[in-house]
């Protein structure tokens, strides 16, 4: 299908890689361009695609090469409007993301999610319900593993679950070469601003997680907040299976789904043509209403795609947090430290502050994704945080927001992450008593101190185990 074909790979990184080695081994004659020079690209990834004989370019992308491709596959970091994307369009030629490339060679079914927060979390949830219940399945996408990384499992029979970003379904794009995937399951689990230095507006950032319904089949499942309206979503209407998730006391309890009770510690499944079946939420151990909501969907959707009774609550029973969400970190002097850096938005970090159950101390604050504030400071109010330590190039902006009944104390970071962090945490640990809690949610992304999430997590968690002697 892709021999001798000449095929252009915007951007470097994992999932860039992956395409790019992926394509060449099927014969493909494929450059992958970045912007980064060349010592600043993984030195072992770079190996590898020598290896597979794909062709480098660094420093810059060429427009005249683009324009002399048969396809261009482009990794989700790179945005619409960038100038090789925009050459490859002017020229007619082929543009499609690495994601959707991958979904559409994917031989056995797929399970799509996306929404602002929660994804990963529900993602592992369905992906390791399907295992429990003994269904071959694999677990990528935006969660960190590039689909065509396990191609190795690609069979009729292998169910893909997937995370997928906004920036992912952005490229999701008809093509000449081949057909768009088809989703046997799909949700939207939640939409807040976020990523609003890339989207216009919030109707333009719901409109690109919108797309995740346009890849169902006819006899898909199409899965809703049970808040949500559908017609905001759905237009065209995916066909005869649509769902909902979330509270039972919900407008949509009564609907097809999966719905839990708070009170009584229960979550229930009803599809059509099946029987009700409860599951007991009594060693559901993560916290907040959000990750409720985020297991409710979950369930949904391994049942749909025939996750056992004893899988699914063999599941619930033992789920742990994925790192840096809501995770336990130490215990000092009574003290419990919380990390939660994966919260690089308003609305992840208010869940998060909504479901402390003590006192706490705040640590947020890192660099811009152009949001309002304002929500964060509202949730902070009406908890039970009492102080709050500001890091990072959005400090100030974020202090502004707050009410005045809480302290804020800004520290110093002069662009060194391990001792911004160490400067936040022992702030944090002087302002606590026992009985509270510290809680890293930075309602920010990363970018001012560090590499990503994950490295911000794991700076907060090295210095709460130094704190500890």
């Amino acid at each position: 299908m892709f021999k001798g074909l000449k095929i252009m790979v915007i951007g470097a990184g994992l999932s860039g890689r992956s395409a790019a080695r992926w394509l060449a081994c099927a014969g493909a004659d494929v450059t992958i361009s970045d912007t980064k020079p060349l010592d600043q690209w993984d030195q072992q990834g770079l190996v590898e695609l020598e290896a597979c004989g794909v062709r480098l370019e660094a420093g810059g992308h060429s427009q005249e090469k683009v324009g002399h491709s048969d396809m261009v596959v482009v990794s989700p970091g790179v945005p619409l409007d960038s100038p090789p994307v925009a050459a490859a369009l002017q020229n007619k030629v082929p543009v499609c993301g690495d994601l959707c490339l991958a979904t559409a060679l994917w031989k056995g079914p797929i399970i799509a999610i996306t929404g602002t927060n929660g994804k990963t979390t529900t993602t592992m949830l369905t992906y390791r319900m399907l295992e429990s219940s003994g269904i071959p399945c694999v677990c990528g996408g935006n969660i960190g593993i590039p689909l065509f990384d396990l191609f190795d499992e690609n069979d009729e029979k292998c169910v893909a679950v997937l995370e997928v970003s906004s920036f992912q379904l952005d490229y999701f794009m008809p093509t000449p070469l081949f057909d768009l995937p088809i989703f046997t399951s799909a949700t939207v689990l939640n939409l807040a601003p976020d990523h609003m230095d890339r989207y216009l507006s919030l109707d333009f950032y719901r409109r690109s997680k919108a797309r995740i319904f346009d890849m169902l089949g006819k006899e898909g499942l199409a899965l809703l907040p049970a808040r949500e309206k559908t017609s905001l979503w759905i237009s065209k209407g995916p066909g005869p299976n649509l769902a909902y998730f979330g509270r039972r006391k919900s407008e949509a309890a009564h609907s097809c789904g999966c719905f839990f009770d708070q009170d009584n510690r229960e979550l229930f499944v009803r599809f059509p043509h099946q029987d009700e079946i409860f599951y007991s939420l009594k060693q559901w151990r993560p916290k907040g209403l959000h990750n409720l909501e985020n297991l409710s969907a979950a369930v949904a959707l391994a049942s749909w795609n025939n996750a056992s009774q004893r899988g699914i609550q063999q599941v619930i029973d033992t789920f742990e947090a994925p790192q840096h969400r809501l995770q336990f970190v130490a215990e000092i002097n009574g003290i419990q430290f919380y990390n939660d850096s994966k919260a690089t938005n308003v609305a992840a970090a208010c869940c998060a502050i909504k479901s402390l159950e003590q006192p706490g101390i705040l640590i947020a604050g890192g660099s811009s994704k152009g949001e309002d504030f304002t929500n964060l400071g509202k949730a902070a109010e009406a908890s039970m945080i009492k102080a709050v330590v500001l890091m990072g190039q959005e400090a100030e902006r974020i202090e502004k927001a707050l009410p005045s009944s809480i302290k804020v104390v800004r520290v110093k970071t002069n662009g060194n992450g391990v001792k911004a962090m160490e400067a936040a945490a022992n702030k944090a640990l002087s302002l606590a008593q026992p009985g509270d809690l510290v809680l890293l949610s930075p309602a920010c992304a990363s970018f001012d101190l560090y590499e990503n999430y994950a490295e911000r997590g794991n700076v907060f968690k090295q210095v709460v185990e130094a704190l500890k002697g």
